[in-house]
């Protein structure tokens, strides 16, 4: 919108299944008249996109789509989701504090990270479709919230990460890599703010 390009919401959930979210994301782009779009996803909105291009229609669902830009998109599950599903004292403290609040964490079992789990795929694009993705790999001294260090630590076992996705994993996503060596923050609609 600050550029003078229109813009619109798809309607996913944050919290929303991968399949579910796919379905609204074909459905809506069914529905566009108008071309050429450009999709923008943010975190496990790259895991909803990602499975929706796996859609067995997708070259035609996709058509009016001529580029992705993919910000910190978790496109191949995270270990956070398996630790946070661990029986692990700490995650389930974690857990039961989100019901508490009544938010629930079905989600998660689609972001783990194993062989043969939802996000276990290559992610095929569309010839046309032009992709970049934008991965921020932050120093622990670049965080400042106090989740984001924690989630940083839990997986410096695994390599360089953002606190969910591991710079191991980019290099194999087809498309333009632009790797930012510090925490990216992203202002978003309905929310007061991305951080990966």
């Amino acid at each position: 919108a600050q550029l003078g390009l229109r813009s619109a919401l798809i309607s996913v959930a944050s919290t929303g299944s991968l399949a579910a979210n796919a379905r609204v994301i074909c459905e809506w782009l069914r529905a566009q008249r108008d071309g050429p779009l450009i999709l923008v996803s943010v975190s496990k909105g790259g895991s909803d996109l990602k499975t929706a291009l796996a859609h067995p229609d997708a070259a035609r669902i996709f058509e009016r789509v001529i580029g992705w830009v993919n910000l910190c998109g978790i496109l191949e599950g995270t270990p956070m989701a398996d630790w946070l599903l661990s029986p692990h004292l700490l995650a389930r403290a974690n857990r039961f504090v989100y019901r508490i609040r009544g938010r629930s964490l079905d989600f998660l079992t689609d972001l783990q990270r194993y062989p043969g789990c939802a996000l276990d795929f290559p992610l095929t694009l569309p010839a046309h479709l032009r992709t970049v993705h934008v991965v921020g790999f932050p120093l622990h001294r670049h965080l400042r919230n106090g989740l984001a260090r924690r989630c940083h630590t839990r997986l410096a076992a695994h390599g360089p990460n953002d606190g969910s996705i591991l710079l191991a994993d980019a290099p194999r996503w087809p498309g333009q890599l632009c790797p930012v060596w510090a925490r990216i923050t992203i202002s978003v609609r309905r929310s007061a703010s991305a951080r990966c």
